[in-house]
């Protein structure tokens, strides 16, 4: 073949190509090209609505058509849900709202038209679950500017997709399938509240309960809930919110049944327990104020209603009980909805009308009382008035002032007394024998409480204003009511602060005395020096000497001498201190400063100390006490006075009898005695020296050794923290760590004057890892585990039993002997 013949068929070869491509491209239908295109677009995901589409806050309602007869409506009211069709009742917020985000979230994977047949590459309608839907999903929109969506749920298929369809549009969608497993895997009581709205005390203004037979009905008027009739008197708040706690409290099992023919299946025709309760209309949005939008029936007098009921037993063995919840009347009317709650439930509403009352017998609170009056037969009218200041008498009152604080214990113990029981006020108790009137802000009547002793012994019955019903009130609950006028006197004798105090003296019947001071500044002038300087006054006639008032600058150094030789010392240079009369005390603006200091011990237990200037300023009466006790002066020979002096001069001398705790100002002799607490006459008779004997640490021990008698023993610890005695038996670990233990924290249990040990039976050597050693010397004590006397050189003290115990064990008593035992 020629090269030309060869030319000539390559370009027929091109031309009857070209021909094939244009010809044949031009015959291709429409339709196929359009789906290769579309087939090619839609796998790639892509939601199914945009957030214009498909805004979630403004759905307002959900409604599902699951087959032919079976719809379903929730809507939204505020900001909660509720299930309005077939019956109404209240949804968990967070299940409708996924419902309208899972809607929202669909995304479609592909998309295509359904074939006409089967056997088509694509499903028919009917394959795709579509023929009919298996459910149809319509979301309202709020507003007009968007159009409400409509979703129809097909089949679900492998890869967790599903098909669907929405609105008008015929293709169908492969999308994920959460919301075909909300709709149509679960059920609408999945989606509803396992309680009840159940509104508050403060949002209810009336409750009914029935139960066995009786009803017990409440009503709050302004601000106080009252028995209704035929019943009388006070309901107590508590109670009521106890009661609709315990209902909004209330569990539910499970759902048994919507829309029963017949209730009496569950016993809800004649319930065991009914709790009506009324609240006033407050709006559409929130009708019952609670917060849970239920629908409520509402009556002609402005309130709306909403009911408990329980039924019958679900079995014999009464674990729990059928109920039902909703306003008497209307959509989601009580019995449409029946459910089960627990049998503990149920017994919260075994309420009586006793266990509901107001056992106060006045609703008076404390705070707001600003008089009261206790009028008693043959004693003196008590009247009480309350000012910014405090209470005071009212004119004309008693010779004396009032005490505030005992006048507010007195309104304290009558606003807080309550009955133990109750009986219906039908019989004549007689005479009152206290009549007690209290006048309150923001009451135009006072409550007269009249106190009767008839019958009873250890009650008092008490009638409130002209209630039917008197109460039962424990004799202790009122004992402040008849107790005499003078127990209200002022009880503050000594009004004084901390910082006018400068030195304190407390001097006991057996010539121990304790003398604290510190310094003293004049802001109005340079400050003190460090010592404090005798005062010059004119001394008194006494029947014990005055304090010990040592120079401050002496207080930092132990003292040298025995305490005896210093107190004869300073009794016989110091002037006695002056007294002052306490009703008006001379105020002054200079304060005491400084570290206090115990004079003659550097150290000395000064949280003990704190605790007495607790009850010295100011010191109060316990009680006073009464004419026939008088002559009850404390006892010389075991009183215990304390000499305060002020930085102004001031001199005050309070003596107390240990025994009594009876007392007096000593420069007052015309005043009433009085009992002081039994936490100052502890203070006053307690040790206030350093009470630690070697101040010595655990660790800071190199070795302890103890003799006893002729027997000794040596014990060290090694480096691995074991405790040794050198060579012989191994030591017995709980002995040693006994010993080392009692030497850390030895405490004095009681200061002694000096004293001669003769040949002193027990000795400790303690040697410190810095070469210190720390001596004690013990005397055998006079009965088997007492305590004992004993010195470390310096001073002489009494130890515990338990310690002495403790350092015998070492050498005595154990089975190996010397302190040690075999392992």
């Amino acid at each position: 073949m020629s090269f030309k013949t060869t030319n000539l068929l390559l370009a027929t070869l091109v031309l009857v190509g070209a021909y094939f491509l244009l010809i044949e491209r031009e015959t291709t239908p429409t339709y196929e090209l359009e789906q290769e295109q579309a087939q090619e677009v839609d796998q790639q995901e892509a939601p199914l609505f945009t957030a214009a589409q498909l805004p979630t806050e403004s759905v307002v309602s959900i409604s599902i058509m699951r087959g032919d007869d079976e719809k379903l409506v929730l809507s939204k009211e505020g900001q909660d849900w509720f299930q309005t069709q077939p019956v109404r009742f209240a949804l968990q917020t967070w299940s409708a709202r996924q419902l309208v985000d899972d809607a929202a979230g669909l995304r479609r994977t592909q998309r295509f038209m359904s074939a006409s047949s089967e056997g088509s590459d694509q499903p028919t309608l009917a394959q795709a679950g579509l023929a009919p839907s298996r459910a149809v999903v319509i979301l309202r929109i709020e507003g007009e500017s968007v159009a409400d969506q409509t979703i129809h749920l097909g089949k679900k298929v492998v890869g967790g997709r599903a098909y669907a369809m929405i609105n008008d549009d015929p293709y169908v969608y492969v999308v994920n399938d959460t919301l075909h497993q909300q709709v149509l895997d679960s059920k609408i009581v999945d989606w509803r509240k396992k309680s009840i709205g159940v509104p508050s005390e403060s949002q209810a203004n009336g409750v009914l309960l029935k139960r066995g037979g009786r009803s017990i009905g409440m009503d709050k008027i302004d601000g106080e809930w009252l028995f209704a009739l035929p019943l009388s008197g006070r309901v107590d708040k508590q109670s009521v919110a106890g009661l609709l706690s315990a209902a909004r409290g209330v569990a539910i099992n499970r759902f048994v049944t919507d829309r029963s023919a017949d209730l009496s299946i569950y016993g809800l025709h004649t319930p065991t327990v009914v709790l009506e309760i009324y609240q006033p209309i407050v709006g559409d949005s929130d009708p019952d104020g609670s917060g849970s939008g239920d629908k409520v029936e509402e009556e002609g007098d402005g309130n709306q209603t909403q009911v408990l009921m329980i039924g019958a037993p679900v079995d014999l063995q009464a674990e729990s009980y059928f109920a039902s919840w909703g306003p008497p009347g209307g959509p989601g009317r009580v019995g449409e909805v029946v459910f089960t709650i627990s049998r503990e439930d149920v017994g919260k509403f075994k309420k009586t009308t006793n266990d509901l009352r107001d056992a106060r017998i006045t609703p008076i609170e404390s705070s707001d009382v600003h008089a009261l009056t206790i009028e008693k037969p043959s004693s003196n009218t008590v009247k009480l008035l309350r000012s910014p200041s405090g209470w005071s008498f009212a004119q004309p009152g008693p010779s004396f002032e009032a005490d505030s604080t005992e006048a507010s214990l007195l309104v304290e113990a009558v606003t807080g007394a309550k009955a133990r029981s109750y009986e219906p006020h039908l019989v004549d108790l007689g005479e009152p024998i206290a009549t007690i009137t209290a006048t309150a802000i923001g009451r135009l009547e006072p409550d007269v409480l009249r106190v009767y002793t008839q019958g009873q012994t250890d009650t008092y019955p008490v009638v409130r204003n002209d209630e039917a019903i008197h109460y039962l009130v424990p004799v202790d609950a009122l004992e402040r009511v008849f107790e005499p006028i003078a127990s209200l006197r002022q009880r503050t004798v000594l009004d004084l602060s901390r910082d006018e105090i400068t030195r304190v003296t407390i001097k006991r019947a057996d010539g121990l005395e304790h003398v604290f001071a510190r310094g003293v500044n004049n802001p109005g002038s340079a400050p003190a020096g460090p010592t404090i300087q005798p005062t010059t006054t004119q001394p008194a006639p006494r029947t014990q000497p005055a304090p010990t008032t040592p120079p401050l600058a002496s207080m930092t150094q132990p003292a040298a001498e025995s305490a005896s030789t210093q107190r004869a010392a300073a009794v016989a240079t110091q002037p006695m201190p002056e007294t002052t009369r306490v009703e008006s005390p001379k105020r002054s603006d200079q304060v005491a400063q400084g570290p206090w200091r115990l004079f003659g011990h550097e150290r000395f237990e000064s949280m003990a100390f704190e605790k007495l200037l607790d009850q010295l300023t100011p010191l109060r009466v316990q009680r006073w006490l009464t004419e026939a006790s008088q002559a009850d002066t404390p006892n010389e020979s075991r009183a215990v006075t304390v000499y305060i002096e002020t930085v102004d001069g001031r001199h005050y001398q309070v003596v107390v009898d240990p025994e009594t705790r009876n007392a007096l100002l000593a420069d007052q002799p015309e005043s009433k005695r009085f009992e002081v607490s039994q936490a100052l006459v502890e203070l006053l008779l307690r040790g206030y020296r350093d009470q630690t004997v070697l101040p010595i640490n655990m660790g800071d021990i190199q070795s302890v050794q103890v003799i006893y008698h002729d027997q000794s023993v040596t014990i060290s610890r090694d480096s691995s923290g074991r405790y040794v005695g050198g060579e012989g038996p191994v030591v017995d670990q709980s002995v040693a760590g006994n010993l080392f233990d009692a030497l850390s924290g030895l405490q004095v249990a009681r200061f002694l004057e000096p004293v001669h040990l003769q040949q002193p039976p027990l000795k400790v050597v303690v040697k410190m890892q810095g070469g210190t050693t720390h001596r004690l010397a013990v005397s055998e004590p006079e009965k088997a585990g007492g305590s004992a006397a004993a010195t470390n050189g310096d001073q002489w003290f009494t130890l515990d039993g338990g310690v002495i115990a403790a350092f015998k064990a070492v050498v005595v008593g154990q089975p190996a002997g010397l302190g040690v035992s075999r392992e």
